[in-house]
């Protein structure tokens, strides 16, 4: 038969791999289209898996053994596998993707001396991490370090578990390294978990010879599936004590600094980077935005430093190209994302439809599932896909919190801001995809998220004519960020925003409204929900009604609705004006008003007390805003001009209630001569300066005690805490110095 004269041939002739896989897939191929009954189970199975390696292959046919001869098939797939390891036997295996120069630019970090230290005391470590968190560099580093301690080195990216124990058993030295980067695979939706149990005995295997080792590394996301199955679970478990699992964590502003100037000075010296890209981050010590950075990641400066037309960069763009890349890393996220599963795409492509921040467990789970539910037509129903998601997702892409409250509530976010930056651009450029989250949209959040575009718009559409619309649900919010409480958002403000803001006059005539029709919501709304409006719109939804407000109240809005009913009533003009006060347009709206609806009677319009009351809050707002900085500058100043006089912490409080007193008056007459400015920019003489609460603008809206002792405090800590002065002095003189070093 063609397989087993294959793998005798193969014993026999120097065939090169790309030739001897392909000559056995030939052979596969064949065994696949014999047409007996006898093979037809077999074939079934064949066809199901596309077989890359011999020890899949060997699993499949080598039990049937009404079809080939066990023996024979057996004993020369195995020759030819050992064939095919003696090969690979080599310390020199892992040389094959390490650069000369490797050593010389590698960064000792406190990961990489971690792993170092654990694998004196373990015979195995897992290394798990982020995309570009140093994995794999760090695993490499450790390969030099044991090749210089006598180990032979086995590196391996393909994590076959059968040729690595065949290679540790028939290796001739004792002292062995094994290293399997990006272990399990980089799709983990195709791991070929039978090897789980063979993985056990490795480690049971190693973990008995004193000089051998195993270094693992895996992304959080693949290793989180793994321990979903059974027997992976169970080689963990059953071996803890010998292995150590470490984490890739924050690097020290040393060590990010070591990496910058390693990769400029590499990418320089290999002609990657001109010299003017390198002092450009050089100079004015630029470098120090990039290492402060909270997104800094290695794999992104290693990507910005040697990419493939980062050379073509204009020196003087340059800087702001690498803090661009880190603060936008879509080249990271888009990996990570097309990795994975069409389920796991689609729970996360569902949490960014419902929020930008975290988003109930409860709900996340009741739009994933309806979405599968709808959106695939062979579903498996014996697996709940939502938690093996979760699980698989979890502390690589998403995180889960929960509440402090009684209720211990789950909620679920992105890990990382730049995960959302990523899906923002990957989605709104899939109009497939937005298309399938709104046709299978349960809560107007979701609409909310892709509403400008114009395919949501299409599909928002047709949701409103199935009427599918109406029953669309809302998500509560956390309005108020020291209150923990969630407020939801009354349905008629989402439906206002798309009959104003989303939808246009040829829109409105597909979905038969006409403009009495939106006039005459608006109408019921103020007559009935009198006082839900009011609250939505002064406390907990501030600037969607203030928008809704200004859309109907400026040009063109004013002529196109006739709302008498509402602006004669004080209430309601009121709730009107005091919403659009912080708005750009506030004295437009209230002329169109005026003109509108109170042209004849001009005076009695600005007598009446809801316009004093809208016109004092606008005037206020425009007063703090333009003195807050001048404010902040005169506390800061007092405050400096007598820290000296502060000797110790216990006089803090008496220091704080010095400042107050220095600062009030000045604050005062400040506040009172602005005020009076604007009343006569704004031609008001129906006001003074008695109609304004000073006390109320100085102690409750600018809240001048606590902004005081909050600036003293700053600053105190910072003029009193040698150490901490200490340690930044020396974390800044070691950056400085290390880019002091000329390496042109």
């Amino acid at each position: 038969m063609r397989v087993a004269a294959f793998c005798k041939r193969l014993n026999n002739i120097n065939y090169r791999k790309d030739e001897y896989w392909n000559e056995l897939l030939e052979a596969i191929l064949e065994v696949i289209n014999i047409e007996t009954d006898l093979v037809q189970e077999f074939k079934d199975k064949m066809k199901q898996e596309f077989i890359t390696n011999y020890e899949a292959f060997k699993n499949m046919v080598v039990y049937k053994s009404e079809v080939f001869s066990k023996y024979e098939l057996s004993e020369s797939i195995n020759s030819c596998k050992e064939k095919s390891n003696n090969d690979e036997i080599s310390n020199d295996v892992y040389r094959i993707s390490i650069e000369e120069d490797f050593k010389e630019y590698f960064v000792e970090t406190e990961f990489y001396k971690d792993a170092l230290n654990d694998l004196q005391k373990y015979p195995v470590v897992i290394l798990l991490g982020m995309p570009g968190a140093g994995k794999t560099h760090t695993s490499k580093r450790i390969c030099l370090e044991y090749e210089e301690k006598g180990y032979c080195i086995y590196y391996s990216e393909e994590g076959n578990i059968a040729n690595i124990r065949k290679f540790v058993q028939i290796c001739e030295k004792e002292k062995i390294l094994v290293v399997l980067n990006d272990f399990l695979g980089q799709f983990y939706m195709d791991l070929n978990m039978s090897e789980t149990g063979e993985f056990g005995q490795l480690i049971s295997y190693i973990r008995t010879k004193k000089d051998m080792k195993l270094l693992i590394n895996s992304r959080n996301t693949i290793y989180k599936e793994a321990l979903n199955h059974r027997k992976f679970n169970n080689a963990i478990d059953n071996n803890w004590k010998s292995i150590s699992e470490l984490r890739a964590d924050e690097l020290s502003f040393e060590e990010k600094t070591l990496i910058l100037y390693n990769h400029l000075k590499r990418a320089y010296r290999n002609g990657n980077l001109s010299k003017e890209q390198c002092q450009a981050v050089i100079e004015n010590q630029n470098y120090a935005k990039i290492i402060l950075n909270e997104k800094f990641n290695p794999r992104i400066i290693e990507y910005v430093t040697t990419g493939r037309k980062v050379v073509e960069i204009l020196p003087q763009e340059y800087v702001k190209f690498i803090n661009k890349t880190l603060e936008f890393p879509e080249t990271i996220w888009k990996e990570e994302v097309e990795k994975l599963s069409k389920y796991d795409r689609i729970f996360i492509n569902t949490l960014f439809s419902l929020t930008k921040t975290c988003v109930s467990k409860d709900i996340l789970k009741e739009c994933f599932n309806h979405r599968i539910n709808k959106d695939i037509k062979v579903k498996d129903t014996t697996i709940n896909h939502f938690d093996s998601s979760l699980h698989r997702l979890s502390e690589s892409m998403i995180q889960v919190t929960v509440s402090e409250d009684k209720e211990k509530k789950e909620k679920i976010g992105v890990l990382n801001p730049s995960i959302n930056a990523f899906l923002h651009e990957s989605l709104f450029n899939n109009e497939n995809e937005v298309e399938e989250i709104i046709k299978h949209t349960l809560y107007f959040d979701q609409l909310e998220r892709f509403e400008v575009l114009e395919c949501a718009k299409n599909q928002i559409i047709e949701l409103i004519k199935s009427r599918k619309y109406i029953n669309l649900k809302i998500l509560s919010r956390q309005v108020f960020h020291n209150i923990s409480m969630e407020f939801t958002p009354p349905d008629y403000m989402y439906r206002l925003k798309h009959l104003l803001f989303l939808l246009d006059e040829s829109d409105l005539q597909k979905i038969s409204i006409q403009k009495t029709d939106i006039q005459d919501f608006v109408l019921d709304i103020f007559a009935k929900k009198t006082a839900n409006i009011e609250a939505n719109s002064r406390l907990y939804f501030v600037n969607e009604f203030s928008d809704i407000f200004c859309k109907l109240f400026s040009k063109p809005g004013i002529f196109d609705y006739d709302f008498t009913e509402i602006v004669v009533n004080e209430t309601y003009l009121q709730i009107i004006l005091n919403s659009v006060a912080r708005q750009k347009y506030f004295w437009e709206i209230l002329n169109n008003i005026q003109k509108k609806y109170y042209l004849s009677t001009e005076d009695r319009f600005y007598d009446l007390e809801s316009v004093k009351i809208a016109i004092v809050n606008r005037i206020e707002e425009e007063v703090i805003d333009q003195i807050y900085d001048e404010l902040l500058k005169e506390i800061d100043n007092t405050i400096e001009y007598n820290i000296d006089d502060l000797d110790d912490l216990d006089n803090l409080d008496n220091f704080i209630g010095y400042v107050i007193d220095e600062v009030s008056p000045q604050i005062f007459r400040t506040i009172s001569d602005s005020i009076i400015d604007k009343l006569t920019v704004h031609s008001i003489d129906f006001l003074s300066i008695d109609n304004f609460d000073l006390d109320s603008i100085v102690n409750d809206q600018i809240n001048l005690d606590d902004l005081i002792e909050n600036e003293c405090n700053t600053i105190f800590f910072n003029y009193s805490s040698d150490e901490y002065i200490k340690d930044t002095q020396k974390t800044a003189n070691t950056i400085l110095s290390i880019f002091e070093v000329d390496f042109f």
